[in-house]
């Protein structure tokens, strides 16, 4: 995780995020000429959703945690708490360092930051901080955490958009559950 850490906060630059104008296009070619968050507008308009939805990302934190815990603890299957400490450790490596820095990007919250203009995403930011004035939207606060970070207002915790660590880890958790047992899975 050390490496993994300090990898992260290197590579803008080691590659400077160079994908998010490509991701941008390709999200246009796949919805047909809009981005993806304005077919979600109509329901992540609405506050309270932003915030559950908001709720729920962070929760990930706490659930990858605890299905790292009782993989690292269980003695019922050792080929499949072998198996998924390695996968998720590889997770990391693999899909956070190695893939994020062959697909540098930033992330729609910082698209005009890092000089891409006009920015498509500033509508889903207003969106954002709009909801914020209701509910507290905490991935405001850790966006500008990284963001001062890596202007070097603060310690760098690392930028890196795509592959998404929290979609991977998700995925290896819903696969650990399920090998695990059925209805865990589910």
């Amino acid at each position: 995780m050390t490496l993994f850490g300090y990898l992260k906060t290197n590579i803008p630059l080691i590659q400077p995020f160079a994908w998010d104008g490509t991701f941008t296009e390709w999200d246009r070619a796949v919805f047909l000429g809009s981005l993806p968050y304005a077919f979600l507008q109509p329901v992540m308009g609405i506050p309270f959703v932003v915030f559950l939805t908001n709720v729920a990302y962070n929760v990930w934190s706490f659930l990858m945690w605890g299905f790292l815990t009782a993989f690292a603890f269980s003695t019922a299957r050792s080929e499949l708490r072998t198996r998924y400490l390695l996968s998720y450790f590889l997770t990391w490596i693999v899909v956070g360092n190695c893939l994020a820095l062959a697909f540098s990007s930033a992330g729609p919250c910082f698209y005009s930051a890092i000089g891409l203009l006009p920015d498509p995403y500033q509508p889903l930011m207003d969106s954002l901080r709009k909801a914020d004035t209701v509910y507290p939207i905490f991935a405001l606060t850790t966006q500008d955490m990284l963001w001062d970070g890596y202007i070097g207002e603060r310690n760098p915790l690392g930028i890196s958009a795509m592959p998404s660590i929290h979609n991977a880890t998700a995925i290896l958790m819903a696969l650990g559950a399920w090998r695990f047992g059925r209805a865990i899975g589910r």
